[in-house]
């Protein structure tokens, strides 16, 4: 009996030692089931880690399109005044050009009836002229003295300086 008990505690030892082999690789197994399922989900958190990642430099590329976009709104801001001044002032200076070609004009007419004028003036001087001889001789014969200068040389004078540089000047054209 004795060989039968000490057979029986080897044998019992072995039950023991296979049933903790079998707890063993139950654990085991339980262990690799959760290993794997803590693998699955560090690679969704991992995942979703780059789709946030992803989706927060589109965010910032979007941010980046929105900044650009409202400098480049500031700038066209800007240059619409700038053309706005610009146009006043092309404006300013058509309507300056237009007002100096209109006063050109208008002096170029005033030069002409002043022309006109001296002319006229002339040819009614020669007649003037005569009259004043005949005067100046009558008052001479009547009073009986000289004159040193006779008064139709001073009115001849005075007009003849200035209408002989207005007809020397050339008009201005339009």
């Amino acid at each position: 009996m004795l060989h039968i008990s000490i057979r029986q505690d080897r044998l019992q030892v072995q039950i023991a030692a296979q049933e903790d082999k079998a707890d063993r690789e139950n654990m085991l197994d339980a262990e690799l089931k959760y290993n794997i399922s803590d693998l699955d989900s560090t690679k969704d958190r991992l995942k979703k880690a780059k789709q946030d990642l992803l989706a927060a430099k589109h965010d910032a590329a979007i941010d980046a399109k929105t900044a650009d976009m409202r400098r480049l709104e500031e700038e066209k801001d800007r240059l619409n005044q700038v053309l706005r001044a610009l146009t006043t002032q092309s404006s300013a200076r058509a309507t300056l050009a237009l007002k100096r070609n209109e006063a050109k004009k208008r002096q170029a007419e005033i030069n002409l009836t002043l022309v006109l004028y001296y002319l006229l003036l002339k040819v009614s001087n020669a007649h003037f002229l005569t009259d004043l001889r005949v005067m100046a001789r009558s008052t001479k014969i009547l009073r009986g003295r000289r004159h040193r200068r006779p008064l139709w040389r001073g009115i001849l004078r005075m007009p003849s300086r200035k209408f002989k540089t207005l007809l020397n000047t050339q008009e201005p054209g339009p």
